[in-house]
C-alpha cells in the first residue's frame, strides 16, 4: 500500500544501514550528539553549538520525519482493517508514546530550525526575543519536555518497554513467543486471509509497519535522553542510560524484511519462491534432462541453465521478464506443483488452480497454455465430454472441466489444475490417450499418437509451460513468524 516503491525502499535501506538519523539505533554516541546541541540551543548549558551542527542535526530530523511520511498511510491504512484486531490492539498500547515522541521530535526540529532561520547560532549578544522563543520551546511550559513526561518515559526501561512492544520475540532475549507489533503485523499481511502467498504487495506493506514503528522508536531513543539532561541528569548518569538504551536498539536495523522481488511470489506454506511472470516455454527435452541441467536463471528472454550453458528454455511471459535477483531456481515437478495446489484455499467455486493465480498475482498467460493466434494470450482451451460429446469452452475460470497442461516429471499434469481426471499424459514429446479425440484444445483435437511435439495441426509443444521454482535460502527474511503459526516466517527472520 506505500504510494511509491522507490521511497519506501530508501527508507528500508536508510534503517537496515543506519544511515543518517538511523545511525542512532547503533551508535550511542550519535544520541549524545543531539543531546549537547539540544542543551546548548536550549541555552541550559554552556559553550555554542555551530550552525553546520545544527543545521545537520536538523537535517537528521527532517529525514526521519520524511520516513514516517513515507509509511504512514500505508500503516494506518492496515491498522483500519483490522480495527478489533490484536495488531489494532498493540498499536493502542503503543499510542501515547508515539504521540508524545512524534511531538517532542517536532518540536526539538522546530527550535533547531527556528534559530537557524534567526541567526541564534552561535548565541548572540545579547540574546533576542526570537532566540528566546527557540529555547522556550525546549524548555517552556508545554514544550519539549512536557509532552514526553504524557509517555512516561522516565527510565531506560520503560523506553525498553516500547522496542519489546515493536519487536516481540525478535529481540535478544525476549520469550521465543513473544507477539510483538512486527509479528502481528506478519499476520495481518499474511496469515489472517488464511493464504499460501506472500506477495510483494504484502512484504511492501509489512516493510512500512515495521519502517513506521522504528521510526518512532528511533526518534524516542534521541528526544527522551534530551529531556532527561534538560531535567538535570549528569553526564555520567546520562551515558549509562543510553547504554541501556542499546540493549535492544542495536538489534532493529537487522529486524528489516527484505521486499519480495518483482515477478515473484513466496509459498509460506512450503517455503518456496514461484515466479508470477515468467515460466519456461515446453521442450521435448526429457524432464529429467531439464531437473539435471539444476539450477537455472533468468536473463530476461529466457531461463538459462548454469550446469549446461547451451540448454535454455525461452521465457514464458507477455514481455521480457523482471530482473530475478537470484540464479538457483530449479525446474518444479509434480512433487512441489501437487503441493502448491493442495494447500491454496479458493474460494467462490473456483479450481485450485485459478485460485493460485489469483492470489499470487501470476500472469494468466505465462501460467496457461496457449497457441498461436490465441487472442488473448492463452486460456483458450476446451475439455470434450466423452459420455455425451459436446464441447465446453474454458475462457471462464469457474467452469469445472477446464485444465491447464503443465510440463513436469515427463507428463503433463491435468489433475493439478482441475478436478477433471486426466486422460491422457506426456513422455518426452508424445501425447498418450485412452481414448481417442476424447480432448480438444481450441477447438480442435488433440493428437497424441503420431504427432508427437504437436498439440494440434502446427502448435508446438513449447505452448505448454513449464514451471519453475526455488527453496527460500536461510538468510532470507520477508515475514517473521505470526502469533498461531509460532514455527513459521522466512528462514532468515529472527
Amino acid at each position: 500500500m506505500a504510494e511509491d516503491g522507490s521511497e519506501l525502499e530508501q527508507v528500508t535501506q536508510d534503517i537496515s544501514t543506519g544511515a543518517g538519523f538511523f545511525s542512532t539505533l547503533e551508535k550511542g554516541n550519535q544520541v549524545l550528539d543531539f543531546v549537547h546541541v539540544a542543551l546548548q540551543l536550549a541555552g541550559v548549558q554552556s559553550g555554542q553549538a555551530s550552525a553546520a551542527e545544527v543545521r545537520e542535526i536538523s537535517s537528521q530530523l527532517q529525514q526521519v520525519e520524511q520516513s514516517i511520511g513515507v509509511v504512514q498511510a500505508a500503516e494506518e491504512e492496515l491498522r483500519n482493517i483490522t480495527i478489533s484486531g490484536q495488531y489494532s490492539q498493540a498499536v493502542r498500547e503503543g499510542r501515547e508514546a508515539r504521540l508524545a515522541t512524534v511531538s517532542a521530535e517536532d518540536t526539538m526540529h522546530s527550535a533547531a530550525e527556528l534559530a537557524l532561520q534567526e541567526g541564534c547560532v552561535p548565541e548572540p549578544e545579547p540574546v533576542t526575543q526570537a532566540c528566546e522563543g527557540a529555547q522556550q520551546m525546549l524548555v517552556g511550559v508545554d514544550g519539549f519536555s512536557d509532552r514526553l513526561r504524557e509517555a512516561s518515559f522516565n527510565t531506560p526501561s520503560q523506553v525498553n518497554s516500547l522496542a519489546e512492544l515493536i519487536g516481540g520475540s525478535a529481540l535478544p532475549g525476549a520469550p521465543e513467543h513473544e507477539q510483538g507489533i512486527i509479528q502481528l503485523g506478519s499476520e495481518l499481511t499474511s496469515f489472517a486471509a488464511n493464504q499460501v502467498f506472500f506477495t510483494t504487495e504484502d512484504s511492501e506493506d509489512l516493510q512500512s509497519i515495521v519502517a513506521y514503528w522504528t521510526s518512532i522508536y528511533a526518534e524516542a531513543l534521541v528526544v527522551v535522553p534530551i529531556s532527561w539532561a534538560l531535567e538535570g541528569a549528569g553526564a555520567d548518569t546520562l551515558q549509562d542510560d543510553v547504554e541501556q538504551l542499546h540493549e535492544f536498539s542495536s538489534a532493529f536495523p537487522k529486524l528489516m524484511p527484505s521486499a519480495v522481488p518483482a515477478g515473484t511470489v513466496v509459498d509460506t506454506e512450503h517455503g518456496w519462491m514461484w515466479p508470477t511472470e515468467a515460466t519456461g516455454s515446453g521442450t521435448w527435452t526429457p524432464w529429467s534432462t531439464l531437473v539435471g541441467a539444476n539450477p537455472w536463471q533468468m536473463n530476461g528472454h529466457a531461463w538459462i541453465s548454469e550446469a549446461n550453458p547451451e540448454l535454455s528454455l525461452w521465457s514464458r511471459s507477455g514481455e521480457e521478464a523482471p530482473a530475478l535477483p537470484f540464479q538457483n531456481w530449479a525446474i518444479a515437478g509434480t512433487a512441489q506443483i501437487n503441493p502448491l495446489l493442495e494447500g491454496v484455499t479458493t474460494k467462490n467455486g473456483q479450481l485450485a488452480g485459478e485460485a493460485i493465480v489469483e492470489q499470487a498475482g501470476m500472469t494468466r498467460s505465462s501460467i496457461t497454455p496457449w497457441y498461436p493466434g490465441a487472442a488473448d494470450g492463452g486460456l483458450e482451451m476446451e475439455y470434450q465430454d466423452a459420455a455425451s460429446g459436446n464441447t465446453s469452452f474454458c475462457r471462464e475460470p469457474t467452469r469445472a472441466n477446464c485444465y491447464w497442461p503443465v510440463l513436469a516429471n515427463d507428463e503433463v499434469i491435468v489433475t493439478s489444475f482441475h478436478d477433471v481426471t486426466s486422460t491422457y499424459y506426456y513422455i518426452q514429446g508424445t501425447f498418450k490417450t485412452e481414448k481417442f479425440l476424447d480432448l480438444e484444445w481450441a477447438g480442435l483435437p488433440l493428437y497424441g499418437f503420431n504427432n508427437a511435439h504437436t498439440i494440434f495441426g502446427s502448435a508446438p509443444i513449447e505452448a505448454i509451460p513449464v514451471m519453475l521454482y526455488r527453496g527460500v535460502g536461510p538468510n532470507e527474511c520477508y515475514f517473521y513468524p505470526a502469533p498461531k503459526q509460532a514455527t513459521g516466517g522466512s528462514p532468515g527472520c529472527a
